[in-house]
């Protein structure tokens, strides 16, 4: 192994244990951006494996952020929306996702795939290891929450 493949495997191994321990959105988009640099170094040596782990660890790292995302907008920590007029003077005045560094697109698929049933979830993850071994992937990117509905419905079919 050479120097920088073993500084990425560690890179995702200390992500892997951060995302374990990770209990607010900041910390969770701190190891959302380590892991794209993993992913982007694991596309320019050409390491499926390291792709893979990368692209299926991304997913669930969105996953998480969903979950934090739907618990901070519950709690009034999150302003959805426009502000109500007459309230500049809150104390604890709430935050946007752009504040906290969270984009739309990815505010969007955090909250689908939070929203996920576990076990569709989980099929959508192993799909991205399918699609990457076998060389179908024509993108290596994780694969889109709409495409939970396809999944469900072939299970439906069954």
């Amino acid at each position: 192994m050479r120097g920088a493949d073993v500084t990425a495997l560690a890179q995702y191994e200390r992500a892997r244990f951060a995302l374990a321990e990770a209990q607010r959105v900041d910390e969770v988009m701190s190891i959302h951006d380590e892991i794209d640099h993993v992913r982007l170094y694991a596309k320019q040596i050409q390491d499926k494996e390291l792709l893979v782990e990368a692209a299926q660890f991304q997913m669930k790292v969105e996953q998480k952020l969903g979950v934090l995302l739907a618990a901070a907008k519950e709690a009034g920590q999150i302003a959805g929306g426009r502000p109500k007029k007459g309230i500049e003077n809150n104390p604890f005045p709430r935050v946007t996702l752009a504040e906290v560094g969270v984009d739309k697109n990815l505010a969007n698929r955090a909250r689908k795939f939070a929203s996920l049933p576990e076990g569709v979830f989980a099929e959508m993850v192993n799909d991205v290891r399918d699609r990457v071994q076998s060389g179908k992937a024509i993108t290596i990117n994780a694969p889109r929450p709409n495409e939970a509905s396809r999944i469900q419905n072939a299970d439906d079919l069954d």
